[in-house]
Parts: structure tokens; sequence; C-alpha cells
């Protein structure tokens, strides 16, 4: 019987390690050897205690794939390039999927509190075959209308098996648009797809309706006093900076300067990554609580129900009919704002909006408050 050649296994020129920390924390780095040459890459990436915490143990199984695939295109370079195969950017060759794990991890790193976003979007593009075998570099504007229709008539929500409501899709374009943008940043020769589509090809967000709370309304809450004080004077502060929950939950003491006399709020928003740096009014000043040290919390939020439940309550002592959430602090400072004659384009910066024709969503709130203005007079007058 003829011997079976023996399979040569490729030697491995690139491991993944990790350096222990200070901190307790382990930093990953690639130790690659070759043409007798050992160098090192350290990747930014880092694994954190887990002390049986799910949490914990899920994170550094995140961080450790997107490391590995790192690992992997270094590894494959290096043999193109032994077997003569010239290869001048590996980068090109990383598929779309591999990339997405890669910037989970690094919002991650930045404590990025709507990461089930990324999580969400990562599940479906798994269910759209396209997405599967696609090179980060290879997606095209054809791509973008193909998952944008995929999402409109194709694909089915694992939540109540049905299809996705159009501001949900919305989301879901904004997300991959924003992780497209990011792999730009890194250096990635691409060029976001989305960008590429016509007014008519884009999705639409539908003209929804913006609760947000009067200036009447505003001051019942500023005199009612919330079960929770922690999380009434957190959504004042909303009222008053615009501020969405998850920039509030990662204010920090440090985030909170002082130029001039004034008092200004300076941090990366969550949702974007943009730096945001807008002035604070005195009366969101007289709302904050005595300050701590440069890396403490200004507010320490509860859970999502704990601060929902006990904004419902407010509004009932306080005689407000209206679904009270952080989103509602938000359109009630924009909506504030524009009512007080600030213009359009300052609002839109001061709301951290990279695109003016957001923000003409409060303009036309105030608009539809003018008209109801105008009808009143128009009732007195015609009885």
């Amino acid at each position: 019987m003829a011997r079976q050649k023996a399979s040569v296994k490729p030697k491995n020129f690139v491991r993944l390690r990790n350096k222990k920390l200070a901190n307790g924390n382990k930093s990953l780095y690639l130790d690659i050897y070759r043409d007798g040459v050992r160098s090192y890459e350290f990747l930014k990436m880092y694994l954190v205690p887990e002390k049986n915490n799910v949490t914990a143990r899920q994170q550094n199984e995140n961080t450790l794939q997107a490391a590995e695939v790192i690992r992997s295109e270094r590894q494959n370079a290096i043999v193109k390039g032994q077997a003569g195969i010239t290869d001048t950017s590996v980068k090109n060759k990383l598929l779309l999927m591999d990339w997405l794990k890669i910037y989970r991890v690094k919002l991650e790193k930045r404590q990025y509190k709507d990461i089930s976003h990324v999580d969400n979007l990562m599940r479906i593009l798994a269910e759209y075959k396209p997405a599967v075998v696609a090179r980060l570099t290879s997606i095209d504007k054809g791509f973008a209308k193909g998952f944008i229709d995929y999402l409109k008539h194709d694909y089915v929500s694992y939540k109540g098996n049905k299809r996705l409501q159009n501001s949900t899709i919305v989301d879901y374009v904004r997300t991959f648009s924003v992780a497209i943008n990011a792999a730009i940043k890194d250096g990635y020769k691409i060029i976001n797809p989305f960008k590429l589509l016509s007014s008519d090809e884009k999705v639409k967000q539908p003209d929804s309706h913006r609760e947000y709370l009067s200036q009447e309304e505003l001051l019942k809450l500023m005199i009612t006093p919330c079960r929770r004080d922690d999380i009434g004077k957190a959504y004042l502060f909303a009222c008053f900076s615009g501020l969405r929950i998850s920039d509030i939950r990662a204010l920090r003491w440090k985030n909170i300067i002082v130029e001039d006399g004034q008092f200004f709020a300076m941090l990366f928003m969550q949702k974007t990554g943009k730096e945001l740096k807008i002035p604070l009014p005195d009366k969101a000043m007289e709302i904050i609580p005595i300050r701590g040290n440069d890396e403490d919390e200004v507010f320490s939020l509860p859970s999502n129900p704990t601060v929902e439940d006990n904004l419902k309550k407010w509004a009932e002592a306080a005689g407000i009919n209206k679904h009270l959430t952080f989103h509602t602090a938000r359109h009630t400072y924009a909506t504030l704002l524009l009512t007080l004659g600030t213009d359009l384009y300052t609002v839109s910066k001061m709301l951290g909006h990279t695109n003016v024709a957001t923000t003409q969503i409060y303009a036309k709130v105030v608009d539809r408050k003018k008209v109801d203005a105008v009808n009143l007079v128009n009732d007195v007058f015609n009885k």
C-alpha cells in the first residue's frame, strides 16, 4: 500500500500574545518572526479581568476574535510574500464582517453605550448572503442599494416575525455608514457607498412626532420632586444641555470645563464619536451635583428600566400627560432654543448634528407652534 504523503503544516510566523499591565488588564500584541528577525506589533486591544463576570468574558471573546483576524492578515501577508505573490495592501483582502468585529472592539474600548446597534447590524448582515463573502474594499453603490432593498422587502425581524419599520431601517443604514466611515478613518481605501446614493435611493426618515415639553411643563417638572433625585437632576440637565442619555452616562467631571467664566461640556459623543463642545447655561450648572474627582461620573444613573419607571411617575406627579424619555429632554432643548430665536445653524451645532436637515425637523415643530398660536387668535375673534 502506497504511503500517504504527509501534509506540510504552514509555518506560523505570527503569534498572538499578551502582556499583563499594572491595572490588571492584558495588552494584546503580535510576536512576528521572519527571516531571523523578531518584531512586535501592539494592537491597542486589551483583555479585562473576568472574575466570573459574564459581560467581561464576552467582551474578551470578541476582542480575541478581532485580534485573531489581524494576526491572520499578517500571517497571510508573509506567506504570500514567500510564495512570490506580491500584496501591496493586506487591508484590501479584509472581509466586511471581519472589519465589523474589529470596529466593535474599538467601540468597546471607548465604552460605547449603544453597541447593541452594531451587534444587530452584524446579525442581519450574517443573514444577507452578499455580505458574508464581501471584502470591505469591494462594497459599492450596488451593494448599498441591495442591502437597503433586503431590509425593506426580505428581512423579517426575529422579534415578532414582522417587517422592519422605516425608522428602524434608517437606524441600521446609519450604523452601517458610520462603521464604514470608521474604516476610512483607519486607512482603508474605500468610498462610503451610502453617500453615492441619490435622494430617491436613500432611505428617508419618516416625519415623526417629536414629543417635547413646553416651557410651562418644564417649570412644572422643576418644582415637582422626583422619587430619585439623581434621575431628576440628570433629566433636567438634559433639558438644558441637549445631551443624549448615552452622553450623560459617559459624562465625567473632567468634561465640565470653564473658559472666561463660561462653563462648557466638552466630550466625544457616544453615538457619533465626534467631539462636542457646548456652553452650559446657569440653570444646568445649578442642577448638577457637587463636583467630584476628574474621572468620577457627573451623574451615576441606574438601569434604563429604572430610569423610565421614575420618569413616568414624575410626569404623573407633575400633572404632565406626556411620555417622558431622554429623547423628550433633547427635543425640549432644541425646541426651546429655536423658540427663543436661536438660528437653525447654531442649534444644529449645539446638538452635534452633522447635517442641518436633521435639525430642520425641530424648526417644523416651532412653525406648527406659531400656526397654533395664530389659530388661537382666530378662535377668539371668529366667535
